[in-house]
């Protein structure tokens, strides 16, 4: 097999396979099973197999990024890279006001060494450092970087600019719209993705930045960023995030098409063990929900069957109603269980009354039900704060400077918002997902003076069947990232240790899922 990259076309891997079993190999390689694709009408009819490739047979070509994975699958391949890149040694570039770590300096070598990259770095590892010494250390080319959201990038803009002395330009809707620059520019990915189209100047940016760098990379695998990436010339290629998927999974392989592979991480692990990060003492509140899913399942069913709605297949009928019996679960026995909220609400206002504190949630209702609480019960002043709510911008100074005690958040705080001062997370939300978990718990194992130490308080619902499937797999998460989890249980107002599970000891060979099970049995 001959695969061939061009300066011109650096996105894309063009091949040529001597025989069929090349051919065959490359599939196999490059075609993965997407989740929930057995819940389709294209599955069950037959008319799709629930896989997606990623080659193009017209053009005979393939996402370089994913290269590393073929040339792993077909180790005879040969390649030629025809991208240029400038001559020039490697050193380590200083940042005013700052030092950089030892592990900062390495993912600095590593993106410079292997010119595209996912560099997997845990929330509060400073990636906007490394960032900068990238910009320091390729002077003569032009970047441009991706975000989503506008906090971020007033964030990015004026630490990179405090840091490197180059004037930042912006792209955006909002903070007085577009000023371009000659060397940085950062640009909201939906603002960009619409006006490439109908901006010449954009465009121009767009198509002469020869450095790509794309923050929270794992939004690579929707639409927008993937389409920005593949019409994008640029040979520098970055991705950074603290949660990157598997590269033998659908997401893991979605992220690196356009990117290439994982090639540096630093672990929440590694930065609690250097002082970097603070030492979480986490707690998992055991509560048990009386739920009778079968009537449940009968209710619901029998609502759609009365409401006179037709479904196309039985399969779509039993889909919606498996839906609806969860949300109805998360309503009832998540967002409006005054119980749990209120276990939550007496451990804020009583054990950690002295302390700051961070309360997340998921769902508006439900951040208005613990406000309500709070207020209530206890006396006890929270400001509440998602998407539009005008309070936002305020109520976080105020939360930053120790003003506001207790903030109450949705999911807007999991992302590039640096909120130091947090000494207590308590997660409300109850579901699973390993990148917003591991998102939240980064707000809070930001450093802080004197004890550092942030205490995590969760909730291990005992349903028998959907939020303890969610709870276990947190449970899961927490023993992955080495962390130390205390399961308790509520009695008479308190908490009471029932037993402490150890996370993995540091060097230890990776746990298999039925070990990580284990621990928590």
């Amino acid at each position: 097999m001959k695969i061939l990259i061009k300066n011109e076309q650096p996105q894309w891997a063009y091949f040529l396979v001597d025989n069929e079993y090349e051919k065959e190999e490359l599939y196999k390689a490059l075609t993965i099973a997407v989740p929930g694709a057995r819940f389709t009408s294209q599955f069950r009819s037959g008319h799709w197999d629930g896989k997606h490739t990623f080659i193009e047979y017209k053009k005979s070509r393939f996402p370089s990024g994913l290269l590393g994975i073929v040339r792993r699958a077909i180790p005879t391949a040969l390649v030629k890279d025809n991208r240029a890149y400038p001559p020039m040694k490697f050193y380590v570039p200083k940042l005013e006001g700052i030092e950089l770590r030892q592990y900062q300096k390495e993912a600095v070598l590593a993106a410079f060494e292997h010119k595209r990259g996912l560099v997997h770095a845990a929330t509060n590892s400073g990636k906007t450092a490394i960032i900068s010494a990238l910009i320091k250390l390729l002077a003569n080319e032009s970047f441009l970087i991706i975000i989503h959201r506008e906090e971020i990038l007033r964030q990015l803009a004026e630490m990179i600019w405090q840091w490197t002395g180059y004037p930042v330009g912006t792209i955006c809707a909002g903070l007085g719209g577009t000023i371009i620059r000659e060397h940085v520019n950062i640009a909201m990915a939906q603002t960009l993705f619409k006006r490439i189209g109908e901006d010449d100047t954009i465009l121009k940016v767009f198509m002469e930045s020869r450095v790509l760098c794309i923050d929270e990379a794992h939004k690579c695998k929707c639409h927008t960023y993937s389409t920005l990436m593949q019409r994008s010339p640029a040979i520098w290629r970055w991705g950074f995030s603290g949660t990157i998927a598997a590269e033998d999974t659908y997401d893991g392989m979605l992220v690196r098409q356009w990117l290439g592979d994982e090639i540096f991480n630093i672990t929440n692990d590694e930065l609690i063990k250097t002082q970097v990060s603070a030492e979480p003492k986490m707690f998992m509140i055991e509560f048990i929900h009386n739920i009778n899913y079968h009537a449940l399942r009968d209710e619901i069913t029998k609502k759609l069957i009365d409401s006179g709605k037709k479904f196309p297949t039985p399969w779509k009928m039993r889909e919606t109603v498996y839906r609806e019996v969860y949300q109805k679960a998360v309503n009832d026995h998540i967002i409006n269980n005054e119980a749990r909220n209120t276990i939550a609400a007496t451990l804020v206002a009583h054990k950690y009354k002295y302390k700051q504190v961070l309360i997340v949630i998921d769902f508006i209702d439900h951040g208005a039900n613990i406000k309500r609480i709070l207020k209530d019960k206890f006396n006890v002043h929270t400001e509440f704060i998602f998407g539009p709510s005008p309070n936002r911008i305020k109520a976080l100074h105020n939360f930053k400077n120790g003003d506001l005690r207790v903030l109450t958040s949705s999911s807007i705080i999991d992302e590039g918002i640096d909120l130091s001062r947090i000494q207590v997370l308590v997660l409300l939300g109850g579901k699973k997902s390993k990148r917003q978990i591991l998102q939240r718990i980064g707000r809070g194992l930001r450093r802080k003076e004197g004890e550092n130490i942030v205490t995590i308080i969760d909730f291990y619902d005992k349903d028998g069947k959907y939020l303890e499937r969610h709870s276990k797999e947190r449970h899961r998460i927490f023993m992955r990232e080495k962390f130390s989890v205390n399961m308790v249980r509520w009695v008479d107002g308190k908490t009471e240790i029932i037993r402490k599970d150890e996370g993995r000891k540091l060097g230890d060979q990776m746990m298999t899922d039925s070990e990580v099970e284990a621990q928590g049995s």
